[in-house]
């Protein structure tokens, strides 16, 4: 089976797992975007464009380059074309099937409660290593459906289904945030 996805959502992605890695309260990115919180939002969830310019503003905000946020999507695009996913360059809108499956991970209550277990949560930053591994979580959450009805369910401790990658309980999964501006 194949899904479509615009490379944009991939790089909203990689900034909002970032953000949310380094606790970083959307509202200090938009400041430094020049925008409103909820613009900056907006732009975030994919209702509003992602222009290079604020782009290069938001990596400022997490102190990171624009390169290393790139870097990370392609990491991650080459993760989720291997599970059948292609990606399209322009906006895809409503034809996007990524960006709904982005939206509800984050908003998930096993999200939460996996942010409090990190030994069994993967972030996009692990991909910043010489290898495509481990697989961050939202990839299992987006490609596998028992995956993400446990996640969608609340993440229950001792009940994570087996994903395609190795057990992700087993692994560290700290990492930096990449190079400092």
């Amino acid at each position: 089976m194949h899904y479509n996805a615009s490379s944009t959502t991939l790089i909203l992605l990689t900034l909002n797992d970032i953000r949310r890695e380094n606790n970083v309260h959307l509202g200090l990115i938009a400041d430094c975007v020049g925008i409103t919180p909820s613009a900056w939002a907006n732009i975030e969830s994919g209702q509003s464009p992602l222009t290079l310019e604020v782009l290069g503003d938001a990596c400022r905000a997490l102190s990171v380059f624009p390169s290393f946020v790139m870097m990370l999507a392609e990491r991650l695009s080459q993760i989720f074309k291997d599970r059948g996913w292609y990606f399209q360059h322009p906006r895809l809108g409503k034809e996007d099937e990524l960006l709904p499956l982005v939206k509800s991970y984050f908003a998930s209550t096993g999200y939460e409660s996996l942010r409090s277990r990190p030994q069994e949560k993967v972030s996009v930053l692990a991909l910043q290593g010489p290898n495509f591994w481990p697989i961050p979580t939202i990839v299992d959450y987006c490609c596998e459906q028992d995956f993400k009805a446990w996640v969608d369910s609340g993440a229950p401790f001792g009940a994570m289904p087996q994903t395609i990658g190795v057990p992700i309980f087993s692994l560290a999964t700290t990492a930096n945030a990449g190079t400092l501006i």
